[in-house]
């Protein structure tokens, strides 16, 4: 399956910070007891885009981290 413009950038994270470390600081996803599990909702990240209400804080790790943002990637009207 094709991978979304937004793959790099998650990559990139779960490289610099690990999976879990994004979840907990940037989505309040729930635990994997409560939810799915963080690598599910990684990937389906990662095939689907970002959610445009985490964008914001994801950018932000990104820019922590050095990690270049694809274009248009804090727009809201960028939902796919």
């Amino acid at each position: 399956m094709k991978k979304h413009a937004h793959a790099a950038v998650i990559t990139a994270l779960v490289d610099k910070m690990g999976a879990t470390a994004i979840l907990a600081e940037a989505a309040k996803v729930p635990s994997p007891r409560r939810g799915p599990p963080v690598e599910h909702v990684l990937s389906m990240w990662k095939r689907r885009g970002v959610p445009w209400n985490m964008r914001e804080t994801i950018a932000r790790l990104a820019a922590k981290h050095r990690i270049r943002l694809p274009k248009g990637f804090k727009n809201a009207a960028n939902v796919y």
